[in-house]
């Protein structure tokens, strides 16, 4: 097939894994604003299951349909597990439920890292959501019903 891009399906997706690597810290000191997109990850996540890294770390390990871009290579990963950075992690976890009312997600990120010297790695993953935000989003309704609250008075100085 002319012009399709060849997608490599992979056990798992990760940043390291998509990336080939830990980010390159020289190449994140020089970047502007000392930030870098890494890769974009989007899927439908269906089950999960916690789980523990060799050196003792939490994860949530998430199943279902994913496809990941590198976005310095353009090359493209499918997979049917993936693991994401915490951010990522947290809010797909909450999204989907628990128990029996485990339901599917769809989602869409862009990851990077920024430069934070305060951190063991020297960097910390940023995540930018991709995907459209919905009417029914809890937080714009949420939003919306902040609105039409009337400002409260401002405290009384004593």
């Amino acid at each position: 097939m002319a012009g399709k891009k060849e997608t490599d399906f992979v056990r798992k997706l990760t940043v390291k894994g998509v990336m080939g690597a830990n980010p390159d810290l020289e190449k994140l000191l020089k970047a502007e604003g000392k930030r870098m997109d890494l890769m974009t990850i989007y899927g439908v996540a269906r089950k999960f299951k916690p789980d523990t890294a060799p050196n003792g770390s939490n994860f949530v390990r998430f199943f279902g349909q994913f496809r990941a871009v590198n976005l310095e290579s353009g090359e493209t990963f499918d997979s049917g597990q993936c693991i994401v950075p915490g951010t990522v992690q947290d809010a797909l976890y909450g999204a989907m439920g628990s128990g029996e009312e485990v339901k599917e997600v769809q989602f869409a990120v862009r990851i990077g890292v920024k430069y934070d010297a305060s951190a063991v790695t020297k960097y910390v993953y940023t995540v930018n959501n991709l995907m459209p935000t919905q009417e029914n989003d809890p937080m714009v309704l949420l939003e919306n019903s902040l609105k039409e609250l009337k400002a409260l008075p401002a405290p009384k100085s004593k």
